[in-house]
């Protein structure tokens, strides 16, 4: 009932193709292309982002993220979790077809996962996507409730609801090569360790991150609408902004997906139509399909992390050249970032004023694996900083465009 409501709203019954993507009315995506501005939802996403809120509460934060990578880099993979970014090799666990590694670094959850064997679902997917996420857990107060919507959403169902250490799971697809694990804790409470891990009790250790700040995935041209639809329904996400980004011959459009409680956020993104082939045609090319191109890690003092994770290793993509030229009165000369420029032009971070607060960003070269196209983002959010730095949009494309033909082979 719910979804039929949500699609009446919407002013349309979409029918659904290529697996998940819903066609939306000829003129939807053409809103999403006038510069790097953010855009306005649809007048009928008000009235529906209420109906979400009311009913779609049940999932809450992200559990993990799971690499699967080849059995010959397992270990090289989280070697750079573990000594380049700081994280902390917590537990293993091994089972029929797999073994697994999981690291962690404050509530930044990861596993590493990689096949005992050939032919597997994991070697599958390593053969076809290379390294990368293959699934982004997620913590549910509901399962069933979620598994319905998934249902309603078109995602299929990959392990039924079993029971692992108390806590009740299941794992559906998500959009292009993405899985996602549900997982509802016994009683409600959080586990020490994500299941079926299990660490022993002891003091935090004071880490580069806090969590895992948001998750970004690309997909081809002309499905971005119909993955946002997926994850709304999934989710219970709000709309948070669209973009359309333009760098030279090359573009991009993107859309910012959060649920009520903030816990999990999506940026979906897709290439820019008839326009020049750029960084997110080779992302899908290089991973053969729509999947996750990178995840953002949420530090207290970017700059610090930056300049201690280089020390230990880790390579950054440097910022455009003329970046800090103008910045501070691009900043509005806001003392909380004048004070810092001169460490942001030596750590190649950027900055961008965000709802009265400053964000600072930086992306890895590609990691963890010099064979995928996967890498990893870190962000600041300072003084109340939600949104995504519409003015380091461009700044950020415009680097990794720089650097794609080098590092997305």
């Amino acid at each position: 009932m719910i979804a039929a409501l949500l699609r009446w709203l919407r002013g349309n019954d979409e029918e659904t193709g290529r697996g998940f993507a819903p066609r939306w009315r000829a003129g939807t995506e053409a809103r999403g292309r006038v510069g790097a501005a953010a855009l306005t939802p649809p007048a009928s996403a008000a009235v529906t982002d209420v109906l979400i809120e009311r009913f779609c509460m049940d999932v809450t934060d992200i559990a993990y993220a799971e690499f699967y990578a080849a059995r010959s880099t397992g270990e090289s993979v989280c070697a750079y979790f573990t000594t380049r970014l700081g994280f902390d090799r917590a537990a293993e666990h091994s089972h029929s077809d797999r073994d697994r590694v999981y690291v962690r670094a404050g509530e930044a959850n990861v596993v590493v996962t990689t096949p005992r064997a050939e032919g597997g679902p994991v070697a599958r997917w390593v053969d076809h996507h290379g390294c990368g996420i293959a699934d982004l857990a997620l913590y549910t107060e509901d399962l069933n409730a979620s598994l319905k919507r998934a249902r309603e959403a078109g995602l299929r169902a990959i392990h039924p609801p079993h029971e692992v250490r108390g806590a009740t799971m299941a794992t559906i697809t998500g959009v292009g090569s993405l899985l996602h694990t549900l997982i509802q804790p016994a009683g409600g409470q959080r586990p020490a360790a994500p299941p079926p891990f299990r660490v022993p009790a002891q003091a935090p250790r004071v880490t580069p991150f806090r969590l895992i700040d948001h998750l970004a995935v690309c997909v081809p041209a002309g499905e971005l609408a119909g993955a946002a639809e997926v994850y709304e329904r999934l989710l219970g996400a709000r709309e948070l902004s669209r973009e359309y980004v333009r760098v030279g011959d090359t573009g991009m459009s993107s859309r910012v997906l959060r649920t009520s409680g903030g816990g999990v956020t999506l940026v979906l993104a897709e290439p820019g139509r008839d326009r020049a082939k750029g960084q997110v045609d080779d992302f899908l090319a290089a991973h053969g399909g729509a999947g996750a191109q990178h995840m953002a890690l949420l530090t207290d003092d970017i700059v610090h992390a930056v300049s201690d994770l280089t020390d230990r290793g880790a390579g950054f993509v440097p910022a455009p050249a003329a970046y800090y030229d103008h910045a501070a009165a691009r900043l509005g000369n806001d003392p909380r970032a004048v004070s810092r420029l001169a460490a942001m032009r030596h750590t190649g971070v950027l900055a961008a004023a965000d709802h009265g607060g400053l964000l600072m960003q930086i992306f890895t070269t590609n990691a963890p694996d010099p064979v995928g196209p996967f890498f990893l983002e870190l962000i600041e959010r300072m003084d109340g900083a939600v949104g995504f730095g519409t003015e380091n949009a461009e700044a950020l494309f415009a680097a990794r465009e720089a650097a794609s033909g080098e590092l997305i082979a």
